[in-house]
């Protein structure tokens, strides 16, 4: 993945990267500390574990909007959207 983020940023310096998925127990610190790129779901999405995570190089114009799955799954769905429209819902389990 980082020779791919490389690859990019030679491209085109203002592209604008998100990289997203279930991330479970993968060290995704590099992605923070190499590529300056910036984790930007703030609720759990699975029990009280965070582990699908949206990571951005562009944290000013996104937001991540945790919901409840329509699905029958244990993860909450993770919506993103342009910064200005966000609608936060945390997931909650009844």
């Amino acid at each position: 993945m980082s020779s791919d983020i490389d690859v990019i940023n030679t491209i085109n310096g203002n592209s604008i990267i998100v990289i997203a998925g279930n991330f479970n127990q993968l060290d995704t610190n590099f992605l923070c500390t190499d590529f300056d790129f910036t984790q930007i779901v703030e609720y759990p999405t699975h029990g009280q574990s965070l582990i699908d995570k949206v990571f951005v190089n562009r944290p000013d114009i996104y937001v991540a909007d945790v919901f409840r799955s329509i699905i029958k799954t244990k993860h909450c769905a993770v919506l993103l959207n342009p910064y200005a429209v966000s609608v936060t819902r945390v997931c909650k389990r009844h």
